[in-house]
């Protein structure tokens, strides 16, 4: 196996996500490997009459506001930990997080849906392993 310098952890605060948190803090411990956490959050579009409005700076400050209480758990257990957030499609952010910041592995929650909740809902992990560059480690809830 090759080591392990960067993990990458997204995370949308769920049981799922919190499990990935947990197996990823193992592999990183076992290369000392630092730790990212990222949350990806979307714009939805809001319409008053014939204006259309994103609400940006309320859905940046509340995801950092999650993100750092995350981030304050996970340090107390493993210290080398930073967290980003960012705008924009959750996998196509993920993948380009993971190149940007020099990720060897990505560790990401998966809900597990199957057959039509599958079809109709798609699956941002399956997005994020069918176009990384990297390692991908999918993770259910336990």
């Amino acid at each position: 196996m090759q080591a392990i310098r960067h993990v990458l952890i997204p995370t949308d605060f769920s049981e799922t996500a919190e499990a990935a948190i947990d197996v990823a803090i193992g592999f990183a411990a076992k290369f000392d490997a630092s730790m990212t956490l990222l949350h990806v959050y979307t714009l939805p579009m809001v319409a008053y009459g014939d204006i259309t409005v994103f609400p940006v700076v309320d859905l940046e400050t509340a995801a950092r506001s999650a993100i750092d209480g995350v981030l304050a758990r996970v340090r107390a257990r493993y210290p080398k930990t930073e967290a980003v957030v960012r705008q924009g499609p959750p996998a196509e952010t993920i993948v380009e997080v993971a190149r940007e910041r020099g990720c060897d592995l990505i560790v990401i929650g998966t809900h597990g849906r199957r057959g039509m909740s599958h079809l109709f809902l798609g699956s941002v992990a399956e997005r994020v392993v069918r176009s990384s560059h990297v390692p991908v480690l999918t993770v259910r809830a336990r």
